[in-house]
């Protein structure tokens, strides 16, 4: 029997939210062993979120009352006999007491089995199902299946991604019992998708062991031909091993008779691990007697042999007269010597002791530095040969100058082989040329994958990171961005770093992770364009999709990267030009065009979205079901997507914020950064929706956000991920009506409803942040400050490793907080704020990026000369005389000579009218540790004063743990009880 129509998704009801986060965090955060492992790609989605949402779109809502008991039955059977059933991995599910025997499975009179009863069993089972233990489990696997099969007549529904990516919601489609479709107008997609859903499947069990046999015979040719440009001087023979070579591009200085070459270094350190105190290193230089710095190491050098890097936002200093050579010139010498990366400079070799994990640092040898000029020889000699119809080498262009996430292009490095020094392309060429010749294509591609990734950590756009000695990869962030200072790795070493042999075992340990575990109805997989999909009318059960996001990954430019390696290994379908199309791909690139040469603005990304969503709504069958992954720190981005969901016939029926990323990646830190996807659920609009009433949906809007936003208090989401979750229920009000009108019959834009639903999200978040804000009984200022804190605020807080560091044990300095501009203002009038006033007061700046305007909210330690009348340079310039200053705890010469002149100096404190500014002040005092002062501001200005208390209350719940400004606040708060 089929679900029908009328009948509600789990999705659209409930969903097991915090139990699926905390799995999904969890496979996010693993370093080894997930299916991305397999092949990069941009903003995966973890197959617990998958899995479960996948699984919750599929199944009925057993408690609705249009829920057929036939289904009920099904899910009813399925669940008790999964429990009866013993299993080491399994959870008990039941909410009754006792137990039953198997002629009771799916007994419906059962307590444990009546409609509310196996709601919540199921949601415990989808929740604890997203455990990545249980992703093989054969009981768990065929409990899932036997559910979806029975609710679809014992066919496997079909389920489309049409922009399928890494194919994680395609492949956890299969584990459930689905029939997936994936399609992608980009290549490396598809490649992926064929190699995790139709090769791995059907390889054996013995796939891993016979590609890791061919890949150690690649390894072991290539290190006796290769060999010669990697030596091992005589005495580290059989004791050390090079892993890697640190390099460095270099320019003249153009100094008054200087003239002298040296390298352009982003850090003044070799190696600076805090955990290694004793074993740091920086670089030296001296003239010499040539033309060139000579380049010096010390170890563990005084503070004042720490020398400052010589490049920084582009600008040159020369380390010898110290001339600064501006960033035109240095763009100019670089692009005569296309970015300099032919002629760049060896440096340092990064080595290890056999047997031993650590590293050692010394200056290359005469041998070394002659078998890297070797090695241009090698070079030039094969980089006209041929293989699989293109040259070795490849010289495919990058895309133009200014194209979104690429900035290399001004320095002359404007094809892809220009990113590659002669050693790092010939160890590419070589493997291409190995890989090729592999007979199994399942093997060559696995390979090829290999090959592909090594580009990623073997490219002069790979930095070494000296604070933690690690080696970075090209695509720590989705940018084509210049690096000066590099690494070579020695591809062929087994001993440690980053080789080939290493990269083998990331992908190994991603096929082990897309183990299905499970029986699975064949895939399609094909390239598609979404706008113009090739599937006919009401063919699919479910359409699931993790679309692009706005302006955020320009996916086909980054992707030929790895494109212009794979292509010389495996057939690619689907190029143009030998690259990845992108004519139609749906991004926001005002730099790039579609086919019609039409600018790829605002307007056009939501055109194409909503082409896309209006091909998904035709595929669809009408009683069919979909969910839409989304993320987005920006209003206009998700005004966006809405409008394509909206314009292209769907309704949304609900939103679950699944946590999808880690809490301490680079732009997570202090910023508007989401913690969490979007899972937006959504239904084929009918036709004939009818009108909506416009003051019915503006009088229910604040209810039902209200008690959304209490839900995912609940769950631990806050912030902006609570915010942009709002958007499900407010859309469900105005999106499942073909138009809604006001009482005059006018027509109300999407855009217009949008406005209302921020500013009905600021008002109900404000009532969840402080309960007195209702009656504005703080100013704006606090309001505002209060609200940007909690869109700041990660649903959890936590360190990197889970153990407090040297640097959590130290006074963390006071910090500023961005949010888009939009986002600012809309929250700003909410909750009846001026972003002019804020200004005014000191209470936010505005700062430009080169694609965005920010509001950054003001620490208290940046306000210091509006609340105390006088500056921190100030202070100190003036305090720098004095002399005979005792240092407190933790306090270094600087702070003390602030401490000690605010002291002496500062006992008239500038009357401030808000609560916030007089917290503030005494935040600065506290912190300047002028108890006198403080004290005199907490007994004569603020006293008993409950709004400010409270105030000062609500901040220490909000400011982040560890924070500076935590510290003072609660250090205030003690002062006064």
């Amino acid at each position: 029997m089929a679900i029908p129509k009328e009948c509600k998704r789990l999705a659209e009801v409930d969903f097991p939210l915090a139990t699926v986060t905390k799995y999904s965090a969890i496979e996010k955060s693993k370093k080894t062993g997930t299916v991305a492992a397999i092949h990069i790609w941009w903003a995966r989605r973890p197959l617990a979120a998958c899995r479960a949402m996948n699984l919750a779109c599929l199944l009925p809502d057993p408690a609705d009352k249009q829920c057929p008991t036939d289904l009920q039955k099904v899910i009813a059977l399925a669940l008790d006999k999964f429990e009866i059933r013993a299993s080491k991995l399994q959870t008990k599910l039941e909410l009754g007491k006792g137990n039953w025997n198997e002629k009771d499975n799916g007994n419906l009179k059962a307590n444990r089995n009546r409609p509310l009863n196996l709601r919540k069993r199921l949601l415990k089972y989808i929740g604890e199902y997203s455990n990545w233990d249980v992703r093989t489990n054969k009981h768990w696997n065929t409990c899932a299946q036997e559910m979806v099969l029975g609710c679809y007549d014992n066919n496997s529904p079909i389920l489309l991604d049409s922009f399928a990516g890494g194919g994680s919601i395609p492949l956890e489609a299969m584990r459930v019992g689905a029939k997936p479709i994936a399609t992608d107008l980009n290549p490396i997609p598809i490649l992926i998708n064929k190699f995790q859903l139709e090769f791995l499947p059907n390889a054996g069990k013995d796939f891993i062991t016979r590609m890791r046999k061919e890949a150690e015979r690649i390894n072991d040719e290539l290190q006796k031909e290769l060999s010669e440009f990697y030596p091992i001087p005589k005495e580290l023979q059989g004791k050390e091993v090079p892993i890697g070579y640190i390099c460095a591009r270099t320019i003249r200085c153009e100094g008054v008779d200087c003239g002298i070459s040296f390298p352009l270094l982003s850090s003044p350190w070799v190696a600076e691990n805090k955990h290694k105190p004793t074993s740091r290193y920086s670089y030296s230089f001296s003239k010499g007697n040539g033309k060139s710095v000579e380049v010096g190491i010390v170890k563990n050098p005084r503070a004042d042999e720490v020398l400052k890097k010589t490049v920084e936002d582009g600008n040159a200093t020369c380390p010898i007269c110290g001339h600064k050579t501006p960033v035109s010139s240095v763009k100019k010498q670089l692009s005569m010597r296309e970015g300099g990366t032919m002629d760049s400079q060896l440096l340092v070799i990064i080595g290890t002791e056999i047997g031993d994990s650590g590293r050692t640092y010394r200056l290359p040898t005469i041998g070394e530095r002659t078998a890297r000029q070797k090695a241009v020889e090698y070079y030039n000699k094969i980089l006209n040969e041929n293989i699989n119809g293109f040259q070795l080498l490849p010289t495919e262009p990058l895309p133009p100058q200014g194209t979104l996430g690429f900035n290399v292009q001004s320095y002359a490095l404007t094809e892809w082989n220009h990113l590659f020094t002669p050693r790092q392309a010939i160890t590419q060429m070589m493997l291409c040329k190995k890989v090729i010749e592999i007979e199994d294509p399942a093997i060559r591609m696995g390979l090829a994958f290999v090959v592909s990734k090594l580009a990623d950590l073997n490219c002069t756009l790979c930095g070494w990171r000296s604070n933690v000695e690690f080696f970075g990869r090209v695509f720590a962030m989705q940018t084509i961005s210049m690096n000066w200072d590099f690494y070579e790795i020695n591809p062929f070493n087994t001993e440690g770093g980053v080789n080939w042999l290493r990269r083998l075992k990331g992908v190994e340990e991603g096929i082990e992770a897309a183990e299905l575990g499970a029986k699975w109805t064949p895939p399609i997989i094909e390239i598609a364009d979404a706008t113009q999909h090739p599937l006919p009318d009401n063919s699919v059960d479910v359409f699931a999709t993790d679309p692009p996001y706005y302006d955020k990954v320009p996916y086909s430019n980054l992707s030929n990267f790895f494109i212009v390696w794979l292509k010389r290994m495996i057939e690619i379908q689907g190029l143009v030009d030998g690259l990845s199309p992108r004519t139609n791909e749906v991004i926001k690139d005002r730099k790039d065009h579609d086919s019609q040469g039409n600018p790829k603005t605002d307007e056009w990304y939501e055109k194409m979205v909503s082409k896309a969503m209006a091909e998904a709504k035709r595929i669809t069958k009408d009683d069919g079901i979909g969910y839409v992954v989304y993320a987005d720190k920006t209003t206009a981005g998700w005004a966006t997507a809405l409008n394509g969901l909206v314009d292209g016939g769907w309704t949304i029926t609900g939103s679950w914020p699944i946590q999808s990323e880690m809490a301490h990646r680079m732009r997570a830190q202090r910023s508007a950064a989401l913690k969490t996807s979007v899972h937006i659920v959504i239904r084929p609009r009918p036709d004939d929706a009818g009108v909506g009433d416009w003051a019915n949906i503006l009088s229910e809007l604040p209810g039902r956000i209200g008690t959304w936003l209490a839900r995912l208090n609940k769950d631990g989401i806050v912030g902006a991920d609570a915010i942009y979750a709002c958007l499900g229920p407010a859309m469900e009000l105005f999106s499942k009506w073909e138009t809604v009108e006001k009482a005059d019959g006018s027509k109300v834009p999407l855009s217009d409803y949008l406005e209302i639903v921020w500013d009905t999200v600021a008002n109900e978040a404000m009532k969840i942040i402080d309960p007195t804000s209702s009656d504005k009984a703080v100013e704006e200022d606090a309001r505002f400050t209060m609200m940007v804190l909690w869109t700041l605020r990660q649903s959890k807080e936590e360190t990197l490793t889970g153990e407090e560091s040297d640097d959590d044990k130290k006074e963390k300095k006071p910090s500023s907080s961005d949010i888009p501009f939009d986002t600012a203002s809309l929250l700003s009038r909410g909750i009846g704020a001026s972003i002019e006033r804020l200004l005014s007061q000191e209470v936010i700046e505005m700062k430009k990026s080169s694609t965005e305007k920010f509001v950054s909210l003001l620490s208290p330690a940046n306000r210091r000369h509006y609340l105390l009348g006088v500056s921190n340079d100030k202070i100190i310039q003036t305090a720098t005389d004095k002399k005979d200053i005792q240092l407190k705890l933790r306090e270094d010469i600087q702070d003390a000579k602030m401490r000690t002149l605010i002291e002496e100096k500062i006992t008239d404190i500038p009357k401030r009218d808000s609560a916030l500014d007089k917290l503030h002040q005494a935040m600065l005092l506290h912190a300047d540790g002028n108890t006198t002062a403080l004290d005199r501001l907490i007994t004569e200005v603020i006293r008993d004063d409950k709004t400010t208390w409270q105030l000062a209350l609500t901040l220490n719940t909000l400011y982040p743990e560890g924070s500076w400004e935590r510290s003072k606040i609660e250090g205030v708060l003690a002062r006064y009880n």
